[in-house]
């Protein structure tokens, strides 16, 4: 300070607004000569010249930086001790200088009239960044002096000017600071202004946080919906990095959300706070308030809520005597401990149809960071091996789910203390009616009010309907089991049930059984399981009756095996009314193996017999030992014309691709068995990819002698295993019969007859010799 100015200024009306360009309203000269003129005056006309000649030049990027340095200076110069300036005035100076040059700088031409640059180049980018930096600073200078006025919280805005404070020159300034709405409107356009400058230079994260301060005065005013409105654009994306800036925002935006009602917008910025910008305390709080508002506003209905603070890291089966426990490893990204109201695993079964059993456990806390929680389903008694499909965390009237990084697999046992179904094969059923045994075990637990037990294919998922029951306890309705009103616990119950699919359709492999029921308690309690079972029978019975002449014909029983291995006891069968029987004698039966009888009867001319029966055998399976009864009603034709009875003889074994020799004797049976002195016989191929060759006569007419031929062909087998021989059909030639045309008679084989199998071998192992009867009748 040099020693010739008697003040250091400032003082005077007005000295805290004016434009530096006009250094002609007040007498700077005058003052100059006589050695009257203040620091300030002096300082302020200094740089006021500086300005004219730079703008007369076109030198606004120059101006701009010079000015920058003058205010900065000046400024800190302004609030030393011993000027006798107070803040407010300093602040008001501030303020209306930073506007004066960023209006100055309007006035640059388009090309930018210079740059901020250090070599005066030409930039409309810096120069905007430039104006951006002047009016950024008259807003903070409107922070300070908002705050003097109280038009900024924490004071009591509303009101005139507080007495003491100094007026202010500026009438922008003076209309801003006399009431709370004019301070908003100067307010919020300096910062859009700046905002806008920012942008067109470049500087994004500059603008964003002016709109910040915008939102954050709204919020100060109570307008929780505009801020928010406004937050909201400022926000990145969700998988983008939070700044500072960024979390500045979000918790703003939390806490307009948590004032306007909305707990579900809060919550998602308090979770995204949570996940990105690190762990907080003040976060977790937070988070519970907003769950229990969220739970509160829905009614206690729970809503799922988007993010990632909880992770499910493992899952493993806990064994108990008396229930069904499954541990999950849950990770918590939230910094203290956390009161959960309920966490709950959804598990899903592997097979065909969608089974999901849900494990839950309740006033769980979980830990920053891994925690291991033990969940419990005991109204669910399922087995098998299940997926976890999703870990929910509820918190209040949130959810969330606990992702798993890696797919995580349980195996589930039964629950040792649930009644349990179990399904096995019927000990009696019909023929013609698929039927399985369901047996009910209650174990350890009372049934209040019945079981219902419905049955589903287990491969798709479709209902498998119950027609009817054996048992006197269990009754049918809807196509479901139901079992009578009370079951005492360790009670059990058998019943074979016949099931309303169609027979001839493929029948289910496996066969999944649901039991609900209610215990002692009122509680509601499911079984859930899966039974490779077959509804069909274990064996297939047909018949057919054979013209043998003067009313006779033979009945031929056939039972094959549709099991793995079984014992056949016994086999009988009758005609209803009828003095006459036939049965089998026992034998050891593997699939496909084939058991007949032959007996002739006097048929007195009628079309077709009926043959009533039942087979006794026993499993060889998985549950040896268990007697088994089929029962058959079968109606079988008897033909009237000629008809042919074939014998084939041969080797039971061949060798792949090697020709093997098959002899078929053909005996012509029936009323005009006499007549047919020719035959034309063909081996006609089965529908399916061929497996074997024939390398005799396919086609040929044979001469019959005393009713009898026979054809001889060979077979070549593609490859090895058991093959069904081609079928062999018979035709009369006509005009064998003193040279009258006699029609042609078609004898061919039954389509669903059993004929005999070939095992082809790649080795040279044992032959044996066989003889199979295979039957053929008139169509």
């Amino acid at each position: 300070r040099l020693s010739w100015f008697s003040t250091f200024g400032g003082l005077a009306e007005g000295d805290d607004y004016s434009d530096v360009l006009d250094t002609g309203k007040r007498a700077y000269g005058r003052q100059l000569v006589e050695t009257t003129i203040s620091l300030f005056d002096f300082r302020m006309y200094l740089f006021g010249r500086q300005a004219q000649l730079l703008v007369a030049f076109g030198h606004y990027a120059e101006l701009a930086e010079r000015a920058q340095r003058f205010i900065a200076t000046f400024g800190r110069s302004m609030r030393e001790p011993g000027t006798g300036l107070s803040a407010a005035i300093v602040a008001a100076w501030t303020y209306s200088t930073s506007m004066n040059i960023a209006e100055i700088l309007e006035g640059a031409p388009a090309s930018g009239g210079g740059s901020v640059r250090a070599d005066g180049g030409s930039s409309v980018r810096a120069l905007s960044a430039a104006k951006a930096g002047f009016l950024a600073g008259a807003r903070q200078q409107l922070d300070v002096l908002g705050a003097m006025w109280q038009r900024l919280p924490g004071g009591s805005s509303g009101g005139d000017v507080v007495d003491g404070l100094p007026s202010v020159a500026n009438p922008v300034l003076a209309a801003a600071l006399a009431t709370d709405e004019r301070f908003d409107q100067i307010y919020m356009r300096t910062c859009e202004q700046a905002a806008q400058y920012y942008t067109e230079s470049g500087r994004r994260r500059f603008a964003r946080a002016m709109h910040g301060d915008v939102a954050r005065l709204l919020a100060s005013r109570g307008q929780w919906a505009g801020a928010a409105r406004l937050l909201r654009t400022l926000l990145p994306a969700k998988d983008e990095p939070l700044s500072a800036l960024d979390v500045a925002a979000l918790e703003r935006l939390a806490g307009c959300a948590r004032h306007l009602g909305d707990a579900r917008d809060g919550l998602e910025c308090v979770v995204r706070l949570i996940a990105q910008a690190g762990a907080d305390n003040d976060y977790a709080t937070m988070l519970s308030e907003l769950c229990a508002v969220l739970g509160s506003e829905n009614g206690n209905k729970r809503q799922r809520v988007a993010g990632d603070l909880f992770g499910a890291v493992g899952a493993a089966v806990v064994a108990r005597d008396d229930t069904l426990c499954v541990e999950v490893r849950i990770r918590s990204l939230v910094a203290a401990d956390v009161r959960v109201d309920r966490v709950a695993a959804v598990l899903t079964s592997g097979s065909g149809h969608r089974l999901e059993v849900e494990f839950a456990a309740r006033d769980v806390t979980l830990a920053s960071g891994e925690s291991s929680v033990m969940l419990t389903a005991d109204a669910v008694s399922c087995a098998g091996r299940f997926s976890v499909a999703a870990v929910c965390v509820a918190i209040g009237g949130a959810e969330f789910v606990a992702a798993a990084q890696t797919p995580l697999h349980v195996h589930l046992a039964e629950h040792p203390a649930n009644p349990a179904v179990r399904l096995c094969p019927a000990l009696v059923a019909d023929i013609d009616r698929p039927a399985l045994r369901v047996a009910v075990s209650t174990r350890a637990t009372s049934v209040a009010a019945g079981m219902v037990i419905r049955l589903f294919d287990a491969g798709s998922g479709a209902p498998l309907l119950v027609t009817s029951c054996s048992h006197a306890g269990f009754s049918v309705a809807e196509g479901a089991i139901v079992t009578k009103d009370v079951m005492d616990a360790g009670c059990s119950a058998e019943a074979d049930v016949e099931l309303g699919i169609d027979p001839r359709a493929p029948s289910p492999t496996a066969v999944t059984v649901c039991a609900l029921f209610k215990t002692a308690a009122a509680e509601r309690r499911v079984f859930v399981g899966t039974t490779a079972v077959d509804t069909m029978p274990a064996l297939a019975v047909s018949a057919n009756a054979m013209a043998l002449g003067d009313s006779r014909v033979a009945v031929i029983l056939r039972t094959r095996c549709a099991a793995d291995s079984l014992r056949l006891e016994s086999l009988y069968a009758a005609a209803p009314g009828a003095e006459w029987s036939l049965g089998v004698a026992s034998a050891d039966m593997r699939r496909g193996d084939v058991a007949t009888a032959v007996r002739a009867i006097t048929a007195d001319d009628a079309s077709e017999l009926r043959l009533q029966g039942e087979a006794r055998f026993v499993s060889l399976d998985g549950d040896a030992g268990t007697p088994r009864t089929l029962r058959f009603d079968v109606v079988c034709p008897a033909a009237s014309q000629a008809a042919a009875i074939c014998m084939t003889t041969g080797s039971r074994f061949c060798r792949v691709l090697e020709p093997t020799s098959l002899s078929v004797r053909i005996r012509i049976v029936g009323a005009t068995a006499g007549q047919v002195r020719r035959v034309r016989v063909t081996v006609a191929e089965r529908d399916g990819p061929a497996r074997w060759l024939i390398a005799g006569a396919i086609d040929c007419e044979i001469d019959v002698g005393h009713s009898e031929t026979c054809l001889e062909y060979s077979l070549v087998a593609l490859g090895p295993g058991f093959l069904r021989l081609p079928d062999v059909v018979c035709y009369e030639c006509p005009g064998d019969q003193d040279g009258v045309g006699v029609p042609g008679i078609l004898m061919q084989t039954l389509v669903d007859a059993d004929f005999p199998t070939l095992c082809a071998v790649p080795s040279h192992d044992a032959m044996a010799v066989y003889s199979v009867p295979v039957v053929v009748r008139t169509t």
